[in-house]
């Protein structure tokens, strides 16, 4: 026999509203931003550098992904912030 919850049609995706896309784009780009500046501002490239631009570009690309579906990026689902 079938589970009743089984027959259940899939919840929609979660959508976003309109400036909460907004927010995930200028998040998205700033943070890629930030992860170019760290490397062109450390000059010398070491291992540190390349790590902070990394996260820091790795986070802005996954809100530019995760905004471009529809979906909450990593960063806004820390909450706020002090």
């Amino acid at each position: 026999m079938h589970e009743p919850s089984a027959l259940q049609p899939l919840a929609a995706p979660p959508t976003l509203r309109r400036s909460e896309r907004i927010a995930g784009w200028v998040a998205g780009l700033i943070f890629l931003g930030l992860g170019v500046a760290v490397l062109v501002a450390a000059g010398k490239v070491g291992t540190g550098a390349l790590v902070a631009a990394a996260a820091l570009a790795g986070l802005g690309v996954q809100s530019l992904w995760a905004t471009a579906r529809g979906r909450r990026s990593w960063l806004a689902r820390i909450g706020p912030l002090p």
